[in-house]
């Protein structure tokens, strides 16, 4: 039920940036408002849900708040070639995912030890991006799965309303 009413204010909070940016008083991309979107959502469902045991929703809200960073992060400053960090930031974005995993539930050491080593990755393949020549065909990989995350989010969104229901109804 609060995850519903979360996503509730995250709509309200993007409708009403959608509607600032319809009348012309701001200076705000679609793209900014869905990271926007991604983070309020992935920051308040990642702090509702701590301690709960749905270690599933926990992974994608904090993975939903990491990539909607990242958008603001590309769109709001001048990073042009952004194609060469998309690798890099998706072994970030499940590094900090398991991290959280980690916060919470301290007892599973095999989360410290997938966010630690993702993380580092992510770090390394940011720091060189022709990393031998991993990086950059991971990249184009990644690059090319950018066109699809939208169907992804949507399976997400509708499975954790499906699974809210079905415990529900039990």
């Amino acid at each position: 039920m609060a995850n519903k009413i979360l996503l509730s204010l995250v709509l309200i909070l993007m409708s009403f940036l959608f509607f600032i940016k319809l009348t012309g008083e701001g200076n705000i991309k679609t793209i900014e408002i869905f990271a926007v979107g991604f983070i309020a959502f992935g920051f308040l469902s990642v702090f509702n849900n701590l301690g709960k045991g749905n270690r599933g929703l926990l992974f994608i809200s904090s993975s939903l708040f990491v990539i909607g960073f990242i958008i603001m992060i590309v769109y709001s400053s001048e990073i042009h070639s952004y194609e060469n960090f998309t690798f890099a930031s998706l072994l970030v974005s499940v590094g900090s995912s398991f991290l959280i995993l980690y916060i919470d539930n301290p007892r599973v050491k095999a989360f410290i030890y997938s966010a630690s080593l993702l993380l580092v990755l992510g770090f390394l393949a940011a720091a060189n991006s022709s990393l031998l020549g991993i990086v950059p065909l991971a990249n184009r990989y990644c690059n090319s799965l950018l066109n699809v995350y939208p169907v992804f989010i949507i399976i997400s969104l509708v499975m954790i309303i499906f699974n809210n229901r079905t415990r529900a109804d039990k």
